[in-house]
């Protein structure tokens, strides 16, 4: 079998707008093909472009319409992938994929549970349900 490694980055930049150009150096820089970011701090109707990638978002957005919270996953245009659909959650925001490595089926999640909120293992029972491996990449 094929050995085949996926680099993956996660980071929570506590807003992304205004770092997309260190993200974009640094995905170029260290080969990455997926990454995922907590607290993006995105409005839905921000446009956000990283050349090369895909990017799924779950953005999140005061009652007076600020934005804040919010998740996204990033993958390299050359990586077959697929977004998934996610149910809600009692406290945790994520967002995810799924693709393969190593000829494995693998899903990929970036997870965010805002401060303040309490630990809800049935959240994390719901991410880890079936039979694929995963990687949850929490803040």
């Amino acid at each position: 079998m094929e050995e085949s490694n996926l680099r993956l980055l996660y980071w929570n930049p506590g807003g992304i707008q205004q770092k997309l150009q260190k993200l974009r150096t640094v995905a170029q820089q260290q080969d990455i093909q997926v990454i995922l970011l907590g607290e993006t701090k995105l409005n839905p109707s921000t446009h956000v472009k990283l050349p090369n990638y895909h990017i799924y978002r779950r953005d999140e957005v005061t009652s007076q319409g600020a934005a804040y919270r919010g998740t996204a996953v990033l993958v390299r245009r050359d990586i077959v992938h697929q977004e998934l659909d996610l149910p809600e959650y009692q406290t945790m925001r994520s967002i995810g994929i799924k693709t393969e490595a190593a000829g494995e089926e693998l899903r990929i999640y970036a997870a965010y549970r805002p401060p303040g909120t309490p630990f809800c293992s049935s959240d994390v029972r719901t991410v880890m349900e079936g039979e694929i491996s995963t990687i949850i990449l929490p803040k």
